[in-house]
């Protein structure tokens, strides 16, 4: 018999030991970057401003009132952008129903003083507003800047101007002087470029895409050919644009004048400087303010908005004016909310469960010294895009308020205390 030799054992087989995952390189370095590049932004501008520590604010939207409702100084659809002027005296666009009127309202109580219908037929006797802020049910498109007539005063009569159509009107009494159509091969009237006197004539911003405009005389004519704007003209505050800037209009007080110098800055690996704000300009009195996607420079000096449970949680930013030595800072905070219907007893219908945001949008009235005044609820909304935008009163008008237009609606608040003194709407 043949001898077999002796059995040697195996050793066991160890366990294999799974592969340990991998997040995808260019993943991980893209989320690095975006987070490093949106950190330098900052400590970039907030050091250029020598403000590298900038104050927090602290500003609990969700536990202030609701905005109160003033009360009506009469019912009509407010259509325009408040031409607020020295005198105190507001005017504005209204629906007046079949046609638009035009109107002059007092800036402290809203009392009317005068209402000019367009006839039927006339300039701007075509024109119409509707929900432009918002998407709704009648599909208007969202205006980020107010596409609605612009108006002026120069001398004793007030333009209004849109589209291809002017009117001229005596500011006193609402006496409708002369009107027209501009030529179709002429570009549009721009509202946000704005409107400037010239004299006893009228500068109105054209849409030819180059800042020009068109000047049409105190007699009602003009020569259709482009103008530059003139040089005491100041531009509407500096914004980029939708959906990345703020609203704003040429009839603000604060003023687009020139891009800070602390908005300018180096970028990482580059030579030149460039503009590191989202929002720039000027006070009445000259004070440059900018704003980035979070901070607030007013003089050179950093502030930004955050909840008193996180302030390092900031608040959104919507829009801005300024007068009277404070800046108005609109703010926004998003909640998710949550409603559940039961189904009557004996039904075997399901619970119907519906999650939808809110924005609370509030109006903050900032000193130079970077402290709150005051605040107060301005809207509560479906959607953040439904903000009113702030104009304030002439520096000169004996009463300093706020008007706060949506399309259809203005309101009026005090601008010492926020305060709401007025309002004209259709209810």
């Amino acid at each position: 018999m043949t001898s077999q030799p002796p059995f040697t054992p195996m050793r066991p087989l160890q366990p294999v030991v799974p592969a340990r995952k991998r997040f995808p390189i260019a993943l991980v370095a893209a989320l690095v970057l975006v987070a490093a590049g949106g950190a330098y932004s900052v400590l970039v501008l907030r050091a250029g401003s020598g403000s590298l520590f900038g104050r927090t604010l602290t500003i609990d939207p969700w536990t202030l009132p609701e905005a109160s409702v003033p009360p009506l100084a009469f019912a009509a659809r407010w259509i325009s952008v408040p031409l607020a002027s020295p005198s105190g005296t507001v005017y504005g666009v209204v629906d007046g129903g079949a046609t638009p009127a035009v109107v002059a309202i007092d800036g402290a109580t809203g009392a009317l003083r005068w209402k000019t219908p367009i006839t039927a037929g006339a300039p701007l006797a075509d024109y119409r507003h509707g929900d432009g802020w918002n998407q709704n049910d009648a599909k208007v498109a969202m205006e980020f800047q107010p596409n609605v007539p612009v108006l002026g005063i120069a001398g004793g009569t007030l333009t209004v101007a849109f589209d291809h159509d002017w009117a001229l009107f005596d500011v006193a009494t609402g006496a409708l002087r002369s009107s027209g159509r501009l030529p179709t091969s002429l570009p549009a009237v721009y509202p946000a470029g704005g409107f400037c006197p010239v004299g006893r004539d009228v500068w109105i911003a054209m849409a030819d895409g180059r800042d020009g405009g068109l000047r049409i005389t105190e007699a009602g004519t003009t020569d259709g050919l482009r103008t530059d704007r003139p040089a005491d003209c100041k531009p509407p505050i500096g914004t980029l644009g939708a959906p990345y800037g703020h609203r704003t209009s040429p009839l603000q007080q604060a003023r687009g004048n020139r891009v800070p110098d602390f908005c300018m800055q180096t970028r990482h690996k580059s030579r030149t400087k460039s503009n590191h704000c989202k929002l720039w300009g000027e006070t009445p009195t000259g004070v440059a303010f900018g704003v980035d996607y979070t901070n607030v420079y007013l003089d050179g000096k950093a502030f930004s908005f955050g909840k008193p449970s996180n302030d390092l949680d900031p608040l959104q930013l919507l829009g801005i004016e300024a007068a009277g030595g404070s800046l108005f800072m609109t703010v926004s905070e998003s909640a998710q909310r949550t409603t559940e219907t039961k189904p009557p007893p004996g039904s075997f219908a399901p619970i119907e469960r519906r999650s939808y945001f809110q924005y609370r949008m509030v109006l903050v009235a900032v000193d130079g010294e970077r402290n709150v005044r005051w605040t107060t609820t301005i809207a509560t909304e479906p959607d953040v895009w439904g903000h009113p935008l702030v104009v304030a009163a002439d520096p000169a008008a004996p009463t300093q308020s706020l008007y706060l237009f949506t399309p259809g609606k203005l309101v009026a608040l005090d601008q010492a205390t926020g305060r709401a003194r007025f309002h004209i709407s259709a209810q």
